[in-house]
């Protein structure tokens, strides 16, 4: 199974469980949003857009018919 089979079914989306882990992982998205936003370095920048990626990644499992984000490696900068 790859990454674009993995979908939440309606039921899911709409759980009490999937609420409390969605609002920590908005919680988490913009804690590492502002850290990103403080002086590090290059290596940290890096490390910390990775994670911002992953949270943003398990928070797009709730959005029913979701496109995929490609993964940072993939992108063309």
């Amino acid at each position: 199974m790859n990454e674009e089979d993995f979908q939440l079914n309606n039921e899911e989306r709409h759980s009490p469980v999937w609420a409390r882990l969605r609002e920590h992982l908005e919680q988490r998205l913009q804690s590492l949003r502002q850290r990103n936003d403080t002086d590090l370095t290059l290596e940290q920048t890096a490390k910390l857009r990775g994670r911002i990626a992953d949270t943003q990644y398990v928070l797009s499992l709730g959005i029913a018919n979701r496109d995929v984000p490609e993964p940072l490696a993939d992108r063309d900068e």
